[in-house]
């Protein structure tokens, strides 16, 4: 029953990864034509990194929009001092159309 567990869900793990990697190329070219939800999720993004920005509770986020991608946000380490290769995580989003 277990015997091919780790398969399974190494293989639900792409299958996330490449449609998740699908919305990446799809946001890109939603943004370039002026899509009505690629338009909402840059406005959301705006929205979120003025709101993160400013220290709400105590707490600095620095958000960034990979590549002019809506679809794709990447949470920065507000140090400074810290290499950009150090990124916390990437944050993509999921209001693709399918």
């Amino acid at each position: 029953m277990y015997k091919n567990l780790e398969t399974r869900l190494r293989k639900i793990r792409d299958a996330i990864e490449e449609e998740t990697q699908s919305w990446v190329a799809q946001g890109t070219k939603a943004f370039q034509s002026n899509d009505r939800v690629a338009s909402n999720l840059k406005s959301q993004f705006d929205q979120c990194e003025l709101y993160f920005s400013s220290s709400p509770k105590g707490i600095t986020v620095n958000l960034e929009m990979e590549k002019d991608n809506p679809f794709v946000w990447t949470m920065v380490p507000p140090n400074p001092t810290l290499p950009r290769a150090q990124k916390l995580t990437s944050c993509r989003s999921t209001l693709a159309d399918p």
